[in-house]
């Protein structure tokens, strides 16, 4: 849960310099910072869902190394 929330936190300042810069005329809401938040929010689910996933890859990675290390020993 700390490793999403120091990703949401990178993620909204970035996008809200962006909207603060001119990323504003992007969008049509009424208020575009509540749309920025939005738009954070769905940016570091995905994020936050690669991450998970790129460290179960590792996992699999070091488990296959075993595996194959084992076999070797093993003929």
């Amino acid at each position: 849960m700390k490793t999403f929330l120091k990703i949401f936190a990178a993620v909204l300042v970035v996008t809200t310099f962006f909207i603060f810069f001119g990323g504003h005329l992007l969008f049509t809401s009424s208020n575009p910072y509540l749309t920025g938040v939005f738009c954070a929010l769905v940016l570091s689910v995905l994020i936050y869902t690669f991450w998970c996933l790129s460290e179960k890859i590792d996992q699999l990675e070091k488990r296959l190394d075993a595996l194959e290390q084992s076999s070797r020993k093993n003929p």
